[in-house]
């Protein structure tokens, strides 16, 4: 809740705006080989995550207008995130705000092996 004042005749009266609200939708779309087989996390702010799969979307609604950072993390080891991870998100009263990771998987390279003939 947003508290604001109000001037009457020279006095000022507190007024309670009301609480402003966006909703936050984050794309995540993999490409290459060996692609991660659980999917990821989205975390908003490190207090709400969504789970999300490989090539789809997390949704939160009814999120507070302000700057978020959202973070793409349980990433396979043979994954990379590209881009800004986190990244900033700005909400918008009443206008969706969009974000999206890009990730490419690829096979681990083989061990090589030690020693010889």
């Amino acid at each position: 809740m947003v508290a604001g004042f109000a001037c009457t005749g020279g006095l000022e009266t507190p007024i309670d705006e009301p609480d402003r609200f966006g909703s936050i939708q984050i794309t995540v779309s993999t490409t290459g080989t060996m692609l991660d087989p659980d999917g990821y996390r989205v975390t908003l702010d490190e207090f709400q995550s969504l789970l999300v799969g490989i090539n789809g979307v997390a949704v939160f609604g009814s999120v507070l207008v302000g700057g978020y950072q959202a973070l793409l993390d349980e990433v396979a080891s043979n994954c990379v995130v590209g881009g800004q991870n986190p990244m900033a998100v700005t909400v918008i009263e009443g206008t969706p705000s969009l974000g999206r990771f890009d990730i490419v998987c690829a096979a681990p390279a083989a061990e090589l092996v030690e020693g010889g003939p």
